[in-house]
């Protein structure tokens, strides 16, 4: 019986250990989703030369017919 709680206590050791071992590697970067930061988007053609736009009537989006 001592043989089986020295392991299960071993074991719970080692998993703590691990976890925080792992929490500071940051594996995953930060979104930034709820920041002050803005991010400009465009919808353009594939070329990046024919792209939508905002003009005084609101947005506006060529079609070519494509």
């Amino acid at each position: 019986m001592n043989d089986t709680y020295s392991k299960v206590m071993l074991t719970i050791i080692a998993a703590a250990l691990c976890v925080n071992a792992f929490q500071k590697m940051n594996l995953v970067t930060p979104a930034f989703a709820a920041s002050d930061q803005v991010h400009k988007i465009a919808i353009c053609e594939v070329n990046g030369k024919d792209c939508g736009g905002i003009s005084a009537g609101g947005l506006t989006i060529w079609n070519y017919g494509r």
